[in-house]
């Protein structure tokens, strides 16, 4: 069976449009070459329905939030629900935010070198949380961030990729 491919997309009038058709990979990408996106890097993150570890629902859950209001252009909107999964993963994952030195040292990267894969994944989860923290945020450093397409799709992105990370783990 060939998996569907799915593209969401606007309508004329505005409304959110959502096409779902199955095909294989070579003629999906050979369709996205002809459709002007050859400049651009096709990588196939996981799906949150994909996610199976019950410790991580939560994130699923608002990850599935990010990406629909992703799909509605309201980008700041789809980084905040981010910053929700980083929170949500790290209580999934029994990671609280607070420094644990022999893990994560402070300053954060001095001696990475004896850190294993899954601290280094804690590392990039706080860096996330760092980063998509203004988007929950009114102060005066957070309302002078302005959040772009290009930030909304590259965080929603991000979140799924480190989530699927820790699906299994």
């Amino acid at each position: 069976m060939l998996p569907t491919r799915t593209v969401s997309t606007r309508s004329l009038s505005g409304n959110p449009t959502t096409l779902s058709y199955d095909v294989n990979q070579g003629t999906w990408v050979e369709l996205l070459r002809t459709m002007g996106y050859a400049d651009r890097m096709l990588l196939e993150v996981p799906a949150p329905g994909s996610i199976q570890n019950p410790q991580l629902k939560d994130a699923v859950d608002q990850l599935r939030q990010a990406h629909q209001h992703l799909l509605e252009g309201r980008w700041r909107d789809a980084v905040g629900s981010c910053r929700d999964v980083v929170e949500a993963l790290g209580r999934g994952i029994g990671d609280g935010d607070e420094v644990d030195r022999v893990q994560v040292p402070a300053p954060l990267f001095e001696n990475t070198r004896q850190m294993d894969k899954a601290g280094r994944l804690r590392v990039l989860r706080r860096a996330l949380k760092v980063l998509t923290h203004p988007a929950r945020h009114r102060d005066e450093v957070a309302v002078n961030i302005e959040w772009t397409p290009s930030d909304a799709r590259a965080v929603v992105s991000m979140m799924a990729a480190l989530l699927s990370q820790f699906d299994g783990a």
